[in-house]
């Protein structure tokens, strides 16, 4: 993902670059997966960005290395789709016969390498912290997230 103004000397420079690159490194650039995201700017001067990389336009939200991308401030259901895929996960999980040692290793390899990019970079709404907290515990515990299971430590 590359940022960059849209001046016309910016999008050459970014052209060269990416010229320069595939050059070097003996590599092809895959338009089909390149794309321009922008904002505010009129239809002709899009066309012109478009003809100058021709990269393919495309609008947000879109997902990247598994992070949604959007503008404006995060509210909780933009961030609902990895709250979903983080249940259908730990649900799946239901018919393995793990003991509480694997159960934990599963979520800490999978569930929060999942959520650990999106935390970095975005201050999510505490109730689907909650929420996906709640589901670890009754998984590990019981096997299954709708079930809640209580434990005595002694």
């Amino acid at each position: 993902m590359v940022f960059c103004k849209g001046k016309f000397s910016s999008l050459k420079a970014l052209k060269d670059l990416f010229t320069r690159y595939a050059r070097f490194s003996r590599g092809v650039m895959n338009l089909n997966k390149s794309s321009i995201y922008v904002g505010g700017v009129t239809y002709v001067r899009l066309n012109q960005m478009v003809q100058l990389l021709d990269f393919s336009i495309s609008s947000l939200p879109f997902t990247y290395l598994g992070a949604p991308i959007f503008k404006g401030n995060p509210k909780k259901i933009k961030f609902q789709p990895m709250d979903d895929k983080v249940k259908l996960k730990l649900a799946e999980w239901k018919a393995y016969l793990l003991s509480i040692p694997g159960k934990v290793q599963l979520v800490k390899s999978m569930i929060q390498s999942m959520l650990i990019q999106t935390i970095n970079v975005y201050s999510w709404a505490v109730s689907l912290l909650r929420e996906i907290e709640r589901w670890i515990k009754n998984f590990i515990w019981s096997s299954d997230i709708s079930k809640r299971k209580r434990v005595i430590v002694v």
